[in-house]
């Protein structure tokens, strides 16, 4: 059932969405760029996907406000299009639950010794559980937590203040590339926008929810990244709240280990569950859905896909067709069947809006293959 959402409520929920363990790989990928252009590779990200975000609130309110995203791309597109936007979403699925387990491996052996793989596996059965029970989070405590991990990433700037000193690199096409990739899959929520649209009932409200909910994300993934490298400079880990440690001293290693766990916990259960229920409507039995959700990214680790931030970057690929590509495609073909526009977004716009993420990927795809980029 489609809840009622206040002004806040909708901006707990998109902030919520966007702010996961995607935040903890950003150090990693913006550190070769420093302090200015990683800045500007988070801007045009946050800019970019804002955009694409209000495209596809227009697309919606022009075709049908109650559609959710697969019923409004199988609208516009038929239904192989809504079959490559399920696949999107479930390549990107399993690259972040590579991750996730990669990265919880990570943390915990850090601190707590012994193997990553021990750790990672003994994780993965844990959450594998939970995902099984859908154990969701409820509204409440998604804000609760929003709140906190927001205080936290706070804390973490001002308590790696004094110890911050100014990194500067110059622009590299291939580092901006995969920034660009891993920052996409951090601010991403547009999976959401249908249920903040509908909860929201307005079509501006539901823009001006979008850009408040993208600035703060914004700023809350700059402060936190400039802290990580102006304390770490180009020596950055995956999980970025290592560095902290490393660097700052042992009085930030209780929540330099806190916001990791929470991070990636909550984004392992969020995208399991999420996983889950899309391929229980495939494959009708909850299951074989469970087992083909969780099977795949601990053999996909054991095989040795150990890295965290290579995990993410490879997970964005799916996320840039579905949050880069799809939303002014879409876009495109409602203002040509209503043949009328309700935001002042030029159609030019549009077009080059998605040349661009399509270039973004191809590019990619290509230097994932040949290993121009390394991460």
């Amino acid at each position: 059932m489609r809840r009622d959402l206040s002004f806040l409520g909708a901006l707990a929920l998109l902030i919520g969405t966007q702010i996961g363990a995607g935040i903890l790989g950003l150090p990693k990928v913006l550190a070769p760029l420093g302090f200015f252009w990683g800045t500007v590779v988070l801007f045009f990200a946050a800019m970019a996907l804002a955009l694409t975000a209000i495209m596809l609130v227009e697309a919606l309110y022009l075709t049908n406000p109650r559609y959710h995203y697969f019923e409004l791309t199988e609208h516009h597109l038929g239904r192989r299009a809504a079959l490559l936007l399920i696949l999107a979403i479930l390549y990107a699925g399993y690259g972040s639950l590579v991750a996730y387990t990669a990265g919880l491996g990570d943390i915990i052996a850090s601190f707590m010794g012994g193997s990553p793989q021990f750790w990672a596996g003994l994780s993965w059965a844990v959450l594998s559980l939970i995902v099984f029970l859908g154990l969701r989070v409820s509204g409440a405590a998604e804000e609760s937590l929003t709140i906190l991990m927001i205080l936290l990433i706070t804390t973490i700037f001002l308590w790696a203040l004094p110890e911050m000193h100014p990194y500067t690199r110059p622009f590299d096409v291939s580092s901006f590339v995969v920034a660009f990739g891993v920052a996409v899959f951090a601010f991403s929520g547009h999976l959401v926008v249908p249920e903040v649209l509908q909860g929201v009932k307005n079509m501006n409200r539901t823009n001006l929810v979008i850009l408040a909910a993208f600035s703060l994300v914004f700023l809350m993934y700059s402060l936190f990244s400039l802290a990580i490298i102006g304390v770490a400079g180009g020596n950055v880990p995956d999980i970025g709240t290592k560095a902290l440690i490393q660097n700052v001293g042992s009085d930030l290693s209780f929540i330099a280990i806190l916001l990791p766990l929470l991070t990636i916990t909550t984004s392992f259960i969020g995208v399991g569950i999420a996983q889950k229920d899309i391929l229980k409507e495939i494959v009708r039995n909850k299951f074989v859905a469970w087992v083909l959700t969780m099977l795949p990214p601990i053999l996909i680790y054991l095989m040795g896909a150990d890295s965290f931030v290579s995990a993410i970057w490879l997970a964005s690929f799916g996320i840039i067709i579905a949050s880069g590509i799809l939303p002014p495609l879409l876009l495109r073909y409602a203002r040509r069947e209503r043949r009328r526009s309700l935001t002042p977004i030029p159609d030019w716009l549009i077009d080059i809006t998605l040349a661009f993420f399509v270039i973004v990927l191809a590019y990619s795809i290509i230097s994932a293959v040949l290993g121009w980029s390394s991460v």
